[in-house]
């Protein structure tokens, strides 16, 4: 990843209208990382100790172009589910970064993001998501295969990484041998800096840009494929959009897929207890799943206010940014009691993990399914595991937190 420091790029003035008391010094690229080393590297308390540390619910830091920190549950529904009011047309902050993405559906808002979003959606059927569950689980296996006898490995370089690029080589059908070269591509996706942004969707483009031109003459059963017999607002998809619609499915599969089988992973491998409990009922673990999501979410997404308006007591400026960490929607005790606890007997109750409103996942059902499959394989197969003496995990913040090296012993 490359180096970044929000406190000396993209700083602004602190508005006069904001509260000296909302004002935080946060970058969000970094939070809940390694750089916080009160928490030890814990992505999620990082944000649940600045909830509870008794400020107001929405917060401003001059970081990153300026904008605003949402910390209520209730706010971040107000937000999400006003997509006229509040725009995801820039994905990232800085804005300078966040112009340089331009994923369909994703930076789309109504009436043009329904057109394209109505193409994906029927790619992510209950149907696809059971016929993925044989090769999941072949996969999973076969990962395992490498690293059960020797009694060790790194979680995250050997498995949590790999398994997502599988299933999208499956899904693109790609050729297994340039599996390696999209696993480099998809950690370049941390970039930061315009430049950088511009640099990464480049190399994706160049990745797939030939793929969409041989299945234009050649369509097989892909995704791929079933995106270019789309016909958004009734003409036919173009080559470019097809493009910007492959790139979110490449970047968000990946990266929240492999840093979810990580976290969950490093609790496990903290919590015996939470182990024994998964492995005496694999027949449950899909539905305990969502509960381990619940508390392990990792996604921040910003949005950009298309108009002034007043949200949680403070005036939101037209242009403005508020940036939405979904884990503190699944960590606010006006929904969930007890938010930091995994608590498999705990009512389903619908959390943020995966989105709200018109933008949540369309592939949550899919990366649900491979999470719960790799968790059963592994603790199935593998004795119980704990994190290696003397190991140093390390935490990476941003948009889609993660945990970048996870030593085990089983030995």
């Amino acid at each position: 990843m490359e180096s970044y420091s929000a406190a000396t790029r993209y700083r602004v003035n602190v508005p006069d209208r904001v509260p000296a008391n909302a004002v935080i010094e946060l970058d969000y690229h970094t939070f809940g990382g390694d750089a916080d080393p009160d928490f030890q590297g814990d992505h999620q308390l990082a944000w649940k100790a600045l909830q509870d540390d008794g400020g107001p619910d929405l917060r401003f830091t001059p970081l990153n172009g300026g904008h605003w920190i949402v910390m209520r549950a209730d706010l971040i529904g107000q937000v999400l589910d006003q997509p006229e009011l509040f725009s995801s047309r820039i994905l990232a902050l800085p804005k300078e970064v966040g112009e340089v993405y331009r994923f369909i559906p994703l930076s789309l808002d109504p009436p043009e993001h329904g057109r394209y979003r109505s193409l994906v959606v029927p790619l992510f059927t209950a149907k696809m998501v059971h016929e993925k569950e044989a090769d999941i689980r072949a996969l999973s296996n076969t990962l395992i295969d490498a690293v059960i006898e020797r009694g060790h490995c790194d979680y995250v370089a050997e498995f949590a990484n790999i398994l997502p690029i599988s299933i999208f080589h499956q899904l693109v059908a790609f050729p297994e041998e340039e599996r390696e070269r999209l696993r480099r591509m998809a950690y370049a996706a941390n970039a930061v800096s315009a430049q950088s942004a511009a640099g990464m969707l480049k190399a994706i483009g160049d990745f797939i840009a030939p793929l969409i031109a041989a299945r234009r003459k050649d369509p097989g059963p892909d995704v791929i494929s079933a995106l270019l017999q789309g016909q958004p607002g009734g003409r036919p998809i173009t080559d470019e959009e097809a493009l910007h619609m492959c790139q979110q499915l490449f970047i968000g599969g990946f990266h929240t897929t492999a840093g979810t089988l990580g976290f969950l992973t490093l609790h496990l491998a903290k919590n015996p207890d939470s182990q024994k409990e998964l492995r005496e009922a694999p027949d449950r673990i899909k539905g305990r799943v969502n509960e381990l999501m619940r508390r392990f979410s990792l996604v921040g997404i910003p949005r950009t206010a298309t108009r002034p308006c007043t949200l949680g007591g403070q005036q939101i400026r037209e242009g403005e940014a508020v940036y939405l960490p979904l884990v503190l929607y699944n960590f606010d005790e006006a929904i969930f009691e007890r938010p930091l606890d995994v608590d498999f007997s705990r009512k389903a109750i619908p959390h943020a993990t995966f989105g709200r409103g018109i933008h949540k996942c369309p592939g949550q059902a899919l990366g649900m399914t491979e999470i719960a499959i790799a968790l059963e394989a592994w603790l199935t197969r593998i004795p119980e595991f704990r994190l290696e003496d003397n190991a140093r995990i390390r935490i990476k913040g941003g948009s889609v937190g993660g945990v970048e090296n996870l030593p085990l012993t089983w030995r």
